[in-house]
Parts: C-alpha cells; structure tokens; sequence
C-alpha cells in the first residue's frame, strides 16, 4: 500500500481524522515552541524562582470555577508605568499612581505584594506611601517605604531599583500589619495584636469585622491600590509600580508548588516528548516486526525462545523502572528511550508473528 493510499484510508474514519488533525496539532505547539522558546528557557526561565514568584502557589485551573458554586479569586496583576495625577508640594512634587479592580469573591486573595522598580532621584531619596481604597469608602494604609539614600561616594542622579525591583510581600510585611492593626482600632474599634492579625490580613483588608473576635464578612465591590511617591526634584521619578493579589485559580494547567505556570512547562516539553515519541514507534515498530517475522517464519526453537522473551518483557513494569533508572543515574534522555524501546516491542512481535502463521497455511497460486 502507498504511502497516499494509506493517508486515504486513514482519513475514512473519525477516529482517523482525529488523530490526523491531533497530531498536526502536536506538531504545530512543537513548532510554536522553537520558534518563540529561548534554548535556555529551562535553566533561566523554568528553574529561576524569581520569575514565577508572583504567581500563585499550587492554585487550581481557571475553569474550574465554571462548575463551583462559589468562585474562587482570580489572579490579579495591575502595572502602571506612568503617574495618574502629578501635582506640586511644598518640598517638590507628588506622583500618584491609582490600580483600579473589582473584586466579587468570598474568599479573599492568598497573597498580595507590590513591586517598584526603575526609581531615580537627583538629591534627596524619595518616600513612597501605599494605601487600598475600599468599596465603604475606607482607606488603609498597606505600606510606607523610603528609598534608599546615596551611597558613600556616589554621584547623581541616583538609581535605585534597576535591574532588581524591589518586592514586598504586604501579606506578611511588618508595616502593612501594623498599618492594618491602626485601621481596625480607628474605624471598628478592634483592638487586636499584631502576631493575631499576623494569620488574617487579607481577610481583614477585603472584609469587614463580624463583631466576634478577628472574623470578617466579605467585603465585595470596587477596589483600588493607590501609590503616592513625595520627590523633591521635578525629574525624579517612579518608573514601574506593580500590584499582584494571588488567586486561587490561575491560568489553564494551573502551577506547581513553586509557582509555575504549568501550561507553559507542558508546551515547553512538548518538542521532546514528540521526539521520544517519534523515535521509540519507529525503532519499536522495526524491532517488533523483525522479531515476529523471524518467530513466525523459521518457528521451533527460535520462535519458542523469542515468544518467551516477549511475555517475559511484556510483564516487566516499565514506569517504575523507568522512575528507578533516571533517580540512580539522573535525568537523561538516552536512559528514556532506551528503556521505552526496550520493552515496547513485544505487543507487536506477536501480532506479526500470528499474521505469518496465517499467511504460511494460505494456499499461494
């Protein structure tokens, strides 16, 4: 049969255009990723902690929340390059960077944390305040931070914040609790410690107090992070200003345990994993048919031998002798395919070597 022949056979069925159409598919992310994947994604992308540490950890897929009765919180990134509002100061000027979202979940975020990065000053290092504008018209004061001054021998204008943003976690950081800890006593008369307040911060700023010790109702609606930067000289400035409240869901895989975007380490992995592939059907297909011609056509001994080998092979567990082999030896894409090929050939030993039996007892004209 000729290679078109076969193409035309195969397309008759659906599950055959199925698999046509899959496997196109296939080779179409295979070729998206080199393409658009630097070479060294692994090492400066895929392992670099730094990268994925705003993103949400173990968090499910997106569309899980289609079937949930209450959504889970999205994740949210909000970046401003620009001030919304410059006005003048007494001292110099006042940048004011505004985040608007909407926020409809009863569960509230798992994490926030702000970045600044590029912030550049002539003279004096500037003091940059950070506040959440809540839907009952409240305001929160989540952080203060002053810019580190200049350096012993250093000439301006100073940079700060370059090629390392600075992040902070306001989940876990001392000034957003302490921040937190004056908004509860001055607007709910909450008296509450700081190690108590520790556990429920995101709670407390995307809630209300019930009245019953440190518990929240939800508090739904409109939000916004506002960031105000003081500068005492009209050129400095504030270049980047990122906002990240972590979801529960994120993406469509979700991530791992470190943050990692799982859709893209499978995409990543796909050129690989159709190149194993690839390789151990061709070399499996050439190993299995041989052998089951052989057993099928010399027969006797040589055909006990190799059916003997081949239920022998059959039953041993490849995963976990796959598993054992790449923990003792360590990652290695030689050791998967030789393990896969090497005992991958049975199932089609045979089933030649039963279509040979057939064709030696057809009368031949």
């Amino acid at each position: 049969m000729q290679l078109t022949e076969a193409i035309r056979e195969l397309w008759r069925s659906w599950v055959g255009k199925g698999g046509v159409l899959l496997l196109i598919t296939l080779f179409a992310g295979a070729g998206y990723v080199l393409a658009t994947y630097p070479l060294d994604y692994g090492d400066r992308i895929w392992s670099n902690p730094n990268v994925w540490v705003d993103n949400p950890k173990a968090a499910a897929p997106t569309w899980t929340n289609l079937w949930r009765d209450e959504p889970e919180p999205a994740h949210l990134v909000l970046t401003a390059g620009e001030p919304d509002n410059v006005r003048e100061a007494a001292a110099g000027k006042l940048e004011s960077y505004r985040l608007p979202f909407t926020f409809d979940y009863t569960q509230p975020p798992s994490f926030l944390a702000i970045t600044l990065g590029n912030v550049s000053y002539a003279e004096r290092p500037p003091l940059i305040d950070i506040s959440l504008l809540r839907p009952d018209g409240r305001s929160v004061r989540l952080l203060r931070h002053a810019v580190r001054g200049p350096r012993e021998g250093e000439v301006g204008p100073y940079e700060r914040y370059t090629a390392e943003p600075l992040r902070i976690q306001l989940s876990t950081d001392e000034s957003t609790i302490g921040g937190l800890q004056e908004f509860l006593a001055a607007e709910f008369d909450l008296t509450a410690d700081t190690r108590e307040l520790r556990g429920v911060v995101d709670r407390a700023l995307f809630g209300t107090p019930t009245g019953e010790g440190l518990t929240f109702d939800p508090l739904t609606g409109d939000y916004a992070v506002v960031v105000e930067a003081a500068f005492r000289n009209p050129d400095d400035q504030l270049g980047l200003v990122r906002f990240v409240a972590g979801g529960a869901v994120y993406g469509w895989m979700g991530t791992d345990t470190l943050g990692r975007n799982l859709a893209e380490g499978l995409l990543f992995g796909l050129p690989v994993a159709l190149f194993i592939g690839l390789v151990v059907a061709v070399v499996e297909t050439a190993i299995g048919t041989a052998l089951g011609i052989t057993s099928g056509y010399i027969g006797g001994r040589t055909d006990l031998a190799i059916q003997r080998a081949a239920d022998i092979v059959a039953n041993v567990p490849v995963l976990p002798l796959l598993i054992f082999m790449l923990f003792v030896i360590g990652p290695s894409l030689g050791v998967i395919l030789f393990v896969l090929i090497a005992f991958s050939w049975p199932g089609l030993t045979i089933q030649i070597r039963s279509m040979v039996l057939h064709m030696r007892t057809n009368a031949l004209v």
